[in-house]
């Protein structure tokens, strides 16, 4: 909602996952622009440094892209798959609900065996 410090933004997080993401990064910058990938997608610390962000939320990431996010000057929190997949699967699945009802018989083949 504002501008926070990277410590305080990590308990946010957690706040709103539901478990404590690994922080990794240095310094003191105050973090306006958080990049969020969900899943195992480390290899974006690239984009999201040039989209501005000062911290990526990420489901996994591998040890050199943490060094290549720091050497960024880009905040990191590892905060897991489960966590960081599961409000895109919730989200999905509301708008499977809520379209099921206009989805179309896309069958390739008829209903009835032909004779």
């Amino acid at each position: 909602p504002s501008p926070m410090a990277p410590d305080a933004f990590c308990a946010l997080v957690a706040e709103k996952l539901g478990m404590r993401p690994q922080l990794y990064g240095h310094g003191e910058e105050t973090i306006e622009t958080v990049a969020v990938a969900g899943g195992a997608y480390g290899e974006a610390t690239v984009q999201a440094s040039q989209a501005g962000a000062q911290a990526f939320l990420v489901g996994e990431i591998h040890h050199h892209e943490i060094l290549d996010a720091a050497a960024r000057g880009l905040w990191v929190l590892d905060a897991g798959h489960h966590a960081t997949e599961q409000p895109g699967i919730a989200a999905l699945y509301q708008r499977f609900l809520r379209d099921q009802a206009r989805l179309i018989d896309t069958a390739p083949f008829p209903k009835e065996p032909v004779r």
